[in-house]
C-alpha cells in the first residue's frame, strides 16, 4: 500500500515554483518571515499595534501621519525605559504600574 503524503507535502508540493515559494526562499531568515517590524527610522521594533492606534485616532475624528505609529512606539520606549529605571531605583526587579 502506498502511504499518503501529508497536508504539508501536498502543501509544498502545489506550491512548489510559484511565487509564494520564491519569495520564502527570497525572505527565509530575516524579519519579514520572524513577524517583527521595525519603528521607520530607528532599528527597534514597534510596540503598538498600528491598526488599533489609526482606529482609535480616526475615531477620535482625526488623521494620523504615517510617522505616527514610530513616534508612538519610541514614547512607549521612553515610558518603559523610565519606569524601568525607577524600578531599578527601587532596588526591585518588577516593573509595576505605579513605575509608569
Amino acid at each position: 500500500m502506498a502511504k499518503k503524503k501529508s497536508k504539508q507535502a501536498t502543501k509544498t508540493a502545489a506550491t512548489k515554483g510559484t511565487a509564494a515559494t520564491k519569495w520564502t526562499a527570497a525572505t527565509k531568515g530575516t524579519a519579514a518571515t520572524k513577524g517583527s517590524k521595525k519603528a521607520k527610522g530607528g532599528s527597534r521594533d514597534v510596540l503598538v499595534v498600528s491598526s488599533k492606534l489609526k482606529a482609535y485616532v480616526k475615531a477620535r475624528g482625526a488623521k494620523s501621519s504615517g510617522e505616527l505609529v514610530g513616534a508612538v512606539s519610541e514614547a512607549v520606549y521612553d515610558l518603559i525605559d523610565r519606569a524601568i529605571s525607577r524600578t531599578q531605583s527601587n532596588k526591585r526587579a518588577t516593573v509595576k504600574p505605579n513605575d509608569l
